[in-house]
């Protein structure tokens, strides 16, 4: 766990087999939820490291999303153009 943050973001990927193919799969959702201004940064760019593996699976994009003022959702998402990440906050 980060000290700054409620977020547990492993070093490597957290990957599951899948059963029917053998192939690796790795999570395009991550909940971040910062509780001091200074952990975001940091928590966001290791949700999106963590992210970017499905989304280059999936061939899209990364979306951002404050849902809360602590915190966000960080998700592969097929609206997004591959190779980009895009920010939305309400």
């Amino acid at each position: 766990m980060h000290p700054r943050t409620n977020t547990s973001i492993p070093a490597q990927s957290p990957q599951t087999s899948d059963d029917s193919h053998g192939e690796r799969r790795y999570p395009g959702m991550l909940e971040v939820t910062v509780t001091e201004a200074s952990g975001l940064c940091y928590a966001l760019e290791n949700a999106v490291d963590v992210v970017s593996k499905a989304a280059a699976a999936h061939g899209t994009g990364i979306l951002i999303s404050r849902v809360g003022t602590d915190r966000y959702i960080v998700r592969a998402h097929p609206g997004v153009p591959y190779g980009f990440i895009r920010q939305s906050y309400p």
